[in-house]
């Protein structure tokens, strides 16, 4: 939170955010998540990469999927972070599911 504070201080109209929630803990991961959320209502326009793809579909609007430094997809999230193209990046089973009572989708591991 101190380094996008640090940043808002030059007043940018673009924020690049290299995994902000590298290393937090869940609930802290929701309060940067949250921020990032303000911060593009606001007019600040937000790039942000995670190798969380449930964070896509909690604050993002386009989303890109690269894989062995090709990219694979960009779109509209829920056309990117898909079964098929999570299972790709991941190399592992991914099966993305919608919560109904949140209206929310989320990637789940699938353990063999």
């Amino acid at each position: 939170m101190v380094l996008i504070a640090r940043a808002l201080a030059q007043e940018p109209t673009l924020l690049l955010l290299d995994e902000p929630t590298a290393h937090l803990d869940f609930g802290n991961q929701v309060l940067v998540l949250e921020a990032v959320q303000k911060l593009a209502s606001s007019g600040i326009s937000i790039v942000m990469n995670t190798h969380m793809p449930d964070h896509a579909f909690l604050v993002g609007s386009k989303a890109a999927a690269l894989c062995n430094g090709r990219l694979l997809a960009v779109d509209e999230v829920s056309a990117v972070v898909n079964s098929e193209i999570m299972s790709s990046v991941y190399g592992v089973n991914v099966a993305v599911r919608e919560i109904e009572d949140i209206k929310r989708k989320v990637c789940v591991a699938m353990l063999k």
